[in-house]
């Protein structure tokens, strides 16, 4: 893509995302690469889903010493055949 599009400029956005990120892409005219969760998380911007051959993880993360609530909902992961360790 950037030997026929030399004009596009790829920028490493911070390791998370949060509202900065998207107005930053809203202000400066940018794209961003984006879960599907973030599809309705700005007003102004658009999300065009991507058919592209590519993975990315995904994962849940937790206190060790998780609460009663967090416990269940990890039983209940788990009773769904959804992985957990």
């Amino acid at each position: 893509m950037l030997s026929e599009h030399p004009e596009i400029q790829i920028k490493d956005a911070i390791h998370h995302y949060n509202m900065d990120v998207f107005n930053r892409c809203e202000v400066n005219g940018a794209v961003l690469l984006t879960l599907d969760g973030w599809e309705d998380v700005h007003p102004s911007l658009v999300t065009i889903p991507v058919d592209w051959a590519y993975a990315i993880p995904y994962g849940a993360q937790y206190f060790a010493e998780s609460s009663n609530n967090v416990q269940r909902f990890l039983k209940a992961c788990q009773e769904a055949d959804i992985h957990v360790p």
